[in-house]
């Protein structure tokens, strides 16, 4: 006799709780922490609990689609297997729902938008160099570097190297020496000159110094202007003090010095004549000094003032044969008077007027009026030209030249 099975003899009110307590069971299983991510993130489907803690007496469970429950299948049916990448699916789908109840931000929402403005971008002072794509900023050799460069290329320099050194292509350095004898033949050409093919543009915000007057004249080169452009506003401050000021005038008066000591020496060397520097006293003994520590083998002279009459000191004996760099610091309106003064002086002992160059740092625009209008073949080598408006000035009060003069002569 068969006896029958103990689920048969089971009343159904206890197979139904049976399968009752294994559901619950499962739904006991649920994390506590996912009543909290669904008040983190309202976007989840499903209810959620109106208190945080999990030990409430109202609890309610949280449907999310990335869960999969035994009790939601059939009584007797068999589960599936997951394919690997539903697995990996569903574990990254966990990870960013505890990544984004942590952090309190969600994966859709960038980070830019979750803040209350825009970040503002850094303020930058407006470039003084043109950015426009369409302006190539060209660059033109001097006289005295083209004849620089042949030079150095007839004893055996490589045309890589002095492109690199004068910041131009090596096409350039091979068309240069492809045309020598078209620059050497060039003999009273100006050493500072360029010879561009086309008008550059000039910015007004570049014209520091009177662009009509170095136009006009062509006796006015501009020598060292980048350097003194830095240092002229360092000079003129009164918070500079006498050694910093000595310091500063003594750098640019090098650069001045070798400047005009390039291009003097080429011009000088094709006509024969020696050169000479002459210090115009009070004024010119710095730069006069400077000259004697670059050439020592190149003959100096003196011009001191005493009085109405001008006293020339250590002159060579053939003055019309030399090529003389008269020098003077700040040219003011009475600096310009002494070289007036001493520029007769020396064409009265036969000096060539052609020969004759004033060497000076800063020089005021009505000195320079009167020295070419009294002398049109006078060379004038300045760092930096005084304009007509910065020379505005009451009567009383000294201007920025000749406050810079007197303060040169109390400190050298």
């Amino acid at each position: 006799m068969l006896l029958p099975s103990v689920a048969s003899l089971m009343p159904p009110i206890r197979q139904e709780q049976q399968f009752t307590s294994h559901s619950e069971a499962s739904r006991e299983f649920v994390p506590a922490l996912s009543g909290l991510s669904a008040f983190a993130n309202p976007r989840l489907q499903g209810t959620h609990s109106n208190r945080w803690s999990p030990y409430t007496e109202r609890r309610e469970s949280v449907a999310l689609p990335w869960v999969d429950f035994e009790s939601e299948e059939a009584p007797g049916h068999r589960r599936r297997r997951t394919s690997p990448r539903r697995r990996l699916a569903a574990s990254k789908a966990r990870a960013r729902e505890v990544w984004t109840m942590e952090s309190g931000c969600h994966f859709e929402e960038n980070y830019e938008t979750l803040l209350p403005m825009a970040i503002p971008m850094p303020l930058r002072p407006p470039s003084p160099i043109a950015t426009d794509s369409n302006f190539k900023n060209s660059r033109y050799l001097r006289e005295m570097d083209r004849r620089s460069i042949l030079t150095r290329l007839d004893r055996g320099e490589k045309q890589s190297a002095l492109a690199k050194e004068f910041r131009v292509t090596r096409a350039a350095i091979c068309n240069l020496n492809k045309h020598r004898e078209l620059v050497l033949s060039r003999q009273h050409e100006d050493p500072l000159a360029k010879h561009p093919k086309k008008a550059r543009r000039n910015d007004e915000s570049r014209s520091n110094r009177i662009s009509l007057l170095l136009s006009e004249a062509s006796g006015v080169h501009a020598v060292a202007s980048p350097s003194a452009e830095r240092l002229f506003p360092l000079l003129s401050s009164r918070d500079t003090s006498d050694s910093a000021f000595r310091h500063y005038c003594d750098r640019l008066m090098n650069l001045v010095v070798e400047e005009v000591l390039a291009w003097t020496h080429n011009s000088s060397g094709t006509d024969g004549s020696t050169l000479c520097g002459v210090s115009i006293a009070p004024g010119g003994s710095p730069m006069l000094s400077i000259f004697q520590t670059l050439e020592p083998d190149l003959p100096t002279g003196n011009i001191q003032l005493v009085g109405s009459p001008v006293e020339v000191l250590d002159l060579p004996s053939a003055v019309e044969s030399h090529n003389f760099c008269l020098f003077y610091t700040f040219t003011d309106t009475a600096g310009g008077l002494r070289v007036a003064k001493s520029i007769r002086r020396l064409l009265d002992r036969g000096a060539v007027e052609e020969l004759l160059c004033l060497v000076t740092l800063a020089v005021s625009a009505l000195t320079v009026g009167e020295l070419q209008r009294a002398h049109p073949s006078l060379r004038i080598a300045a760092a930096h030209i005084e304009r007509q408006d910065d020379e505005e000035h009451d009567n009383q009060e000294k201007s920025r030249l000749e406050l810079l003069a007197s303060r040169a002569a109390a400190i050298f």
